[in-house]
């Protein structure tokens, strides 16, 4: 009884060290947010949205509080005329909240925001989605009213895209600006129609395989995990998903004990798919140089002659 007793107290003082940081956290957080509406300039703004994303990163922050922190970040950003940081903060509500009644609302901002960055495509697809998403709200009134009458539809709209994608790139050298486009796109569509598992998750994959080719290693991960959170039973992109992470993870970011995570979970999930012996090489050899790795092949060769 008397090691029950011993565990329970070290769980309160547990529990009480992680409020008490919360509390420290939330301080700070509202000085450096009064400082930034007192002076309205970069510098408290910076040191007030950092802090805002430093939050956000906690992942096993609530969701309420999660909430209030992106809209408290859509909002700091507007004042600033931040249109970047807007949108990738409405992004995020938007697809972490997407059952809230306001959703209609935020997408509709959110094709205001991506029109006023020049981004017409993805704001077309946004407004078709709530036309097509929320067809009975005063939103999707708007969006049609917004939208062009020879709108095609999403799927056909982000065909011609990629068509026009592959015009403007060779197989060596892709065209940075439609790749961007393309992108923008596939996020859009994911969250314009997020229930449409015949084309988002594969728009999802694609434009995170294409981050690389702009040398944005952040961005193609936030896709990759977008697509493994909301479709992991996905039956070809969920397993596409979790291998990629751990590529992502061990080429891009060199963290091999997530990369490690990820392949061993692409593995125990799915021994027989065709990328089973790939993910069981990599994780064997994770953090070895190419040299290291081609020498123990050699070596291995050797042998079985």
């Amino acid at each position: 009884m008397r090691y029950l007793y011993i565990i329970a107290g070290v769980l309160l003082l547990s529990l009480m060290y992680h409020c008490k940081a919360e509390e420290k956290q939330d301080i700070e957080l509202q000085t450096l947010e009064k400082a930034f509406y007192e002076n309205q300039d970069w510098e408290s703004y910076n040191l007030y949205i950092g802090k805002i994303k430093e939050r956000l990163e906690n992942a096993e922050l609530k969701a309420e509080r999660r909430k209030k922190l992106l809209l408290d970040g859509v909002k700091a950003a507007e004042t600033m005329r931040n249109f970047p940081d807007a949108v990738h903060f409405q992004i995020a509500l938007i697809r972490d909240f997407y059952e809230d009644p306001e959703t209609p609302d935020r997408l509709f901002h959110l094709a205001n925001l991506y029109n006023g960055l020049g981004e017409k495509e993805a704001a077309a697809i946004i407004l078709a989605g709530i036309v097509k998403t929320f067809p009975n709200t005063p939103e999707a009134e708007k969006a049609q009213n917004a939208l062009a009458p020879d709108f095609p539809g999403i799927a056909a709209y982000i065909d011609t895209l990629k068509q026009r994608f592959k015009e403007h790139s060779t197989e060596d050298q892709p065209n940075l600006e439609w790749t961007k486009i393309i992108m923008n796109a596939a996020e859009a569509a994911a969250l314009a129609v997020p229930h449409d598992t015949s084309l988002v998750p594969a728009l999802l994959f694609n434009a995170s395989i294409l981050g690389q080719n702009l040398n944005a290693p952040q961005r193609s991960l936030e896709l990759c995990k977008w697509l493994y959170d909301k479709y992991p039973d996905h039956p070809k992109y969920g397993p596409l998903a979790i291998f990629n992470l751990g590529v992502l993870y061990e080429n891009k970011f060199k963290d091999t004990a997530t990369a490690r995570k990820y392949y061993t979970e692409f593995i125990q999930k799915y021994p027989n798919h065709y990328l089973a012996d790939d993910a069981d090489f990599l994780l064997k050899n994770i953090g070895k140089s190419e040299e290291e790795i081609l020498k123990e092949i050699l070596e291995k060769k050797k042998k079985q002659q």
